[in-house]
């Protein structure tokens, strides 16, 4: 084997050597994003759903609270806040539209 021949085959071994490191670090460097990417969405997806328990909680609580200021109103406090019994009520019927009317404006 001649020194040229030797030379070029260092050469490639070399190359290939640092190529393969090279790949080697950008894999390394690519999972590590990866895996600080999944730890970032997994703390961010239970601070989510730590948020919305608490929210869902604070809503049942007002419902809660609804329904027992609905169960407080009474006659005697309306007329307390000075609500008035209607002497005459008036009823409203349904009545069906035959027609459609259209103003200009609206088009």
């Amino acid at each position: 084997m001649n020194t040229q021949t030797y030379k070029n085959i260092v050469m490639d071994e070399k190359s290939m050597f640092w190529a393969f490191s090279a790949i080697i670090f950008f894999s390394a460097i690519f999972y590590m994003y990866c895996v600080t990417s999944t730890i970032h969405n997994v703390v961010a997806r239970e601070r989510l759903e730590t948020k919305n328990s608490d929210l869902a909680l604070s809503i049942g609580q007002k419902e809660f609270d609804l329904i027992g200021l609905k169960n407080e109103i009474t006659i005697a406090r309306a007329e307390n806040l000075g609500f008035k019994e209607v002497a005459q009520k008036t009823f409203i019927t349904r009545q069906s539209v035959s027609f459609v009317s259209r103003t200009e404006s609206e088009i």
